[in-house]
């Protein structure tokens, strides 16, 4: 049959969102399935349920201290027993042939594997993050090697994984180093299009500008900050289809560039 797949979620107080997840899963081929690795990220009781969910092979870590998604799923892919690991994130909805495309990919020779993003929420905040989405994938061929390594929407072989030690940062993009880790060892994610998953972009003014700040605090050693600025001045990130969205994405493009700016004072610094 293949390949056994280990499916790992990290998860915070979020009950509704693992509900629909695992109905999108129920919706997939699952013969190939072997385990459904929840971890429990310092919640007040997410998971609490979660063993009696009997139609899936669900199993859960509980972390007492909170710590990050990217550690959290580090700690599940070391336990984890199945060939490929798949990541969610815990408001992802995966298609009904998500499976069907991602696993032959790597049993015919991928290594790593990762998808596009399409809202199912609403809101400012959501249309300007799916519209940056949007001109990254318009770009984007099925079996290209790309950049990127989306947490919530990606697979990968776990020997491989685990052998590079998995996510080497926790920031926000920290999931980007998958990517990084796999072209020094000369291979690459490559980009299935129709490995879509439906996923709740918005979660609030604050969280989008803190998110933006962190993560341009820690790739400030890959920003160059001056063409950055230039592209900022030249408009060159108002990307949205409407004004609105347009301001939104050059508002929160500025903050990555201070979030980067304090990078480099705080790297000097040391």
């Amino acid at each position: 049959m293949g390949p056994a797949v280990s499916i790992i979620v990290a998860t915070r107080d979020r009950p509704k969102d693992l509900a629909r997840l695992f109905d999108g899963l129920r919706t997939n081929d699952l013969r190939r399935l072997l385990e459904i690795i929840v971890v429990d990220d310092g919640s007040v009781g997410t998971t609490k349920h979660l063993n009696s969910e009997s139609s899936l092979p669900v199993r859960v870590i509980r972390l007492e201290q909170r710590s990050g998604p990217n550690a959290a799923r580090n700690i599940a892919a070391a336990q984890a027993l199945g060939d490929y690991l798949v990541f969610f994130d815990d408001d992802a909805i995966p298609v009904p042939d998500w499976m069907s495309h991602v696993l032959p990919a790597l049993d015919n020779g991928y290594d790593a594997v990762t998808g596009p993003v399409l809202r199912f929420d609403q809101g400012l905040i959501s249309r300007a993050r799916q519209a940056r989405y949007d001109v990254r994938y318009s770009l984007l061929r099925h079996g290209d090697a790309v950049s990127f390594f989306a947490g919530g929407n990606s697979a990968v072989k776990r020997d491989l994984f685990n052998g590079f030690g998995g996510f080497m940062s926790n920031a926000v993009g920290g999931d980007n180093t998958v990517a990084q880790a796999l072209r020094e060892a000369g291979s690459a994610v490559r980009f299935l299009p129709e490995a879509l998953i439906l996923h709740r972009n918005g979660k609030g003014i604050r969280s989008a500008i803190s998110n933006a700040f962190s993560a341009g605090e820690a790739s400030c050693s890959n920003i160059n900050l001056t063409i950055r600025l230039f592209h900022i001045a030249r408009a060159k990130t108002l990307v949205g289809h409407a004004i609105d969205e347009k301001l939104t994405n050059g508002i929160l493009d500025l903050v990555n560039v201070l979030g980067a700016v304090q990078g480099k004072i705080k790297g000097a610094a040391r």
